[in-house]
């Protein structure tokens, strides 16, 4: 780490560069994530300082979420050294809590599993065996959007009945909405109305439209449309129906939904 950067110095080089703000600026010629994520390996204690600078300050909950994924990296390097800190510093903090309750700390969340090699053989077999199906769902979402969207709308309907989060269910709506907008997205902000995952896969977008080349991200005026579908739902402040009631599909489609969630499943190593 550069010996003048301080733990203030480092966590507003980190905001302005989360902000997307100077940090190609020849007076900021380093990487703040970097070096952060560096002292959390490898220096834990210079790296908690700045987590205590940041979270002396008002910040978005977007901001909030991601200060929050970075304490959970920390547990991960050094759960036992840390874990009471971070505890208290959750409990002590005003918004921190809805981004990590005392549950996302426990400490069978950072064990690693051991898995037996012939687990692993079957789970990748069972993700092969789907791969065909998988892709014919983004067979249709490049080329039959009408087709598409029922299957993708019940994907994210469906995705809590397999424990699945919004992380792990927007990338088929954010694909259907970069290439057919314009023919869906009217039947997008009726159904959101209604359905809190379909609000929080819309909100999940976010990162994915900013963070992608212009020429590839979903129109301005239809993004504008995700945004006000989305509302202000998000991860951390909404609550999902106890339970859902699958919307029945052609035994096709069904076959076809049955593979895209045993295919995501069987990822290995795993999400």
């Amino acid at each position: 780490m550069n010996k003048e950067l301080t733990p203030k110095e480092l966590s507003e080089a980190y905001l302005r560069q989360l902000r997307g703000e100077d940090s190609a600026s020849a007076a900021e010629s380093f990487d703040a994530v970097d070096i952060w994520e560096d002292l959390m390996c490898d220096e834990p204690e210079k790296a908690w300082p700045v987590f205590l600078e940041l979270l002396a300050r008002p910040h978005d909950d977007d901001t909030l979420e991601d200060i929050a994924s970075w304490l959970v990296l920390l547990l991960r390097y050094h759960y036992d050294a840390f874990h009471e800190r971070v505890r208290e510093l959750a409990q002590g903090h005003d918004q921190l809590p809805r981004f990590l309750p005392d549950e996302a700390l426990e400490k069978e969340r950072f064990e690693e599993q051991e898995v037996a090699d012939d687990e692993i053989v079957d789970s990748y077999l069972e993700h092969y065996r789907h791969l065909r199906k998988h892709m014919r769902i983004d067979q249709l979402i490049t080329e039959e959007p009408d087709r598409a969207l029922p299957l993708v709308l019940e994907i994210i309907h469906r995705g809590q009945d397999y424990d699945f989060e919004s992380y792990d269910l927007f990338s088929p709506l954010w694909d259907l909405l970069r290439r057919h907008g314009e023919a869906v997205i009217d039947r997008i902000e009726q159904e959101s109305l209604s359905s809190v995952m379909l609000r929080r896969c819309l909100w999940k977008m976010k990162l994915s439209q900013e963070n992608t080349p212009p020429e590839y991200r979903i129109a301005e005026e239809l993004w504008r449309r995700v945004k006000q579908a989305a509302g202000g739902t998000a991860d951390y402040n909404s609550e999902l129906p106890e339970a859902v009631q699958p919307n029945q599909l052609s035994e096709e489609d069904e076959e076809l939904l049955s593979s895209w969630f045993a295919y995501e499943r069987t990822q290995w190593p795993p999400p």
